[in-house]
């Protein structure tokens, strides 16, 4: 209950506001106009959550746009006729969601679960567009049952074409293959799930090391050292007990999907996508955009191109 009600207080902007704003690097956004256009929309959509969310894991604004980026594309090639369903996963404020729905203006759908009235009120307060949806509860009440109660439901009645679990697993326990099982019920046969999980590592000085270059070169831009050390004792502890390793949500995906791609990794968090469809994989990973990550957060080898796991 004391780590919900944390959420709710950083969610509602009282405390944990990051000092300064959030900007995408230069780098990034010279990639292409279309990159910088939504960033600039994404930057725009942002409730108190996510630039707590973005100020707190290392250059997670750029991934989230580059993710976004290549639902976009893959939308706007498909027949006019289809649209691309998206659901992400305990986003309190849906602030993807919403940007990849305005800026695919009708060809894709989302839904977003947040679990606090504030998240409801600040979705709906910043939602400039009707292609969005919000449900007030967890994650593991989204099931074929309930989307049938929901507004639209006959969109989602197929399920989603893309899932996208952002550092939620961890929020409920360490079973991986029920919890993929679980969003796989809601999930098209050829859709894209994508994970993006903050990993415990086999070694703990390796897990302590990455933690220290995240606080100390990236979250004290935005934060003070009273607000990082509060956050560690208040937040941060709790949250590590449902964390897994690499190797442990690997084994979970592959047992659940035919391919399975690192995507992204920055200091611990760890992005993945998996599919059973070969063709719609390829199809996401071909539209993805250069991925940012400065080589002191990143501890993986080149994940200039996605690297099958």
């Amino acid at each position: 209950m004391e780590l919900s009600k944390h959420f709710a207080d950083i969610s509602s902007g009282a405390i944990q506001v990051p000092r300064t704003d959030i900007l995408p690097d230069q780098e990034f956004l010279s990639q292409a106009d279309d990159i910088k256009e939504y960033c600039n929309v994404y930057k725009r959509n942002m409730a108190p959550f996510c630039k707590h969310y973005c100020a707190s894991i290392p250059f997670v604004f750029e991934e989230q746009c580059r993710i976004g980026m290549a639902l976009l594309r893959m939308a706007r090639c498909l027949p006019d006729e289809q649209v691309l369903t998206f659901y992400e996963t305990d986003s309190p404020d849906g602030t993807s969601a919403r940007t990849l729905a305005e800026l695919a203006s009708g060809k894709v759908i989302t839904l977003t679960n947040g679990l606090h009235t504030v998240n409801r009120k600040k979705f709906e307060e910043l939602c400039r567009h009707p292609f969005s949806y919000f449900y007030l509860g967890y994650f593991c009440d989204i099931t074929p049952q309930l989307i049938r109660t929901l507004p639209n439901s006959n969109v989602f009645a197929d399920g989603f074409d893309v899932i996208y679990e952002n550092v939620t697993f961890q929020f409920y326990d360490k079973d991986r293959l029920e919890q993929i099982a679980h969003l796989k019920k809601v999930m098209k046969d050829d859709g894209i799930l994508i994970c993006l999980e903050k990993l415990h590592q086999i070694d703990a000085a390796q897990y302590e090391k990455r933690e220290q270059v995240k606080d100390e070169r990236y979250k004290s831009l935005y934060f003070s050292t009273t607000e990082l050390i509060w956050k560690r004792s208040k937040i941060l502890s709790d949250m590590k007990v449902f964390q897994v390793d690499y190797e442990t949500l690997i084994s979970s995906l592959k047992q659940h999907f035919s391919y399975v791609y690192l995507l992204w990794n920055s200091t611990n968090f760890y992005e993945m996508a998996a599919s059973n469809s070969l063709q719609k994989i390829n199809d996401f990973l071909s539209f993805l955009p250069l991925p940012f990550i400065p080589k002191e957060f990143n501890f993986e080898d080149d994940l200039i191109a996605p690297r099958r796991v």
